[in-house]
């Protein structure tokens, strides 16, 4: 569902089983990596659990518009998304690949 954008199909296999869904640290960055912050914001508030790997994920492996993976992750720093050197770096790398203007 993830790895598809299916944010319904999502949310139904979250409300089924226990409502307990098997998340891990790179789900958040499979998310942001197709630059889906309504996804993001819903499992973020699922209580989906983001790491320093977040970040790298999402840059190292981009699967939408640079503009749409940068407006991801600036939501996700803003909220508290962990970051070390590296990925800032990573971070500051896209925004710079990015032309003004672009982003939302």
């Amino acid at each position: 569902a993830v790895s598809c954008g299916y944010l319904s199909v999502l949310q139904w296999l979250t409300s089924v089983d226990g409502g307990d869904p098997l998340w891990h640290c790179w789900t958040c960055g499979d998310i942001a990596s197709r630059g889906d912050l309504a996804m993001l914001r819903w499992a973020r508030s699922a209580g989906c659990p983001w790491g320093i790997c977040t970040i790298e994920h999402a840059i190292r492996i981009p699967l939408a518009s640079k503009d749409l993976i940068l407006e991801a992750l600036t939501w996700a720093l803003d909220n508290g998304c962990p970051c070390n050197s590296d990925e800032r770096a990573l971070y500051r790398s896209l925004q710079l690949a990015v032309p003004r203007g672009s982003h939302r």
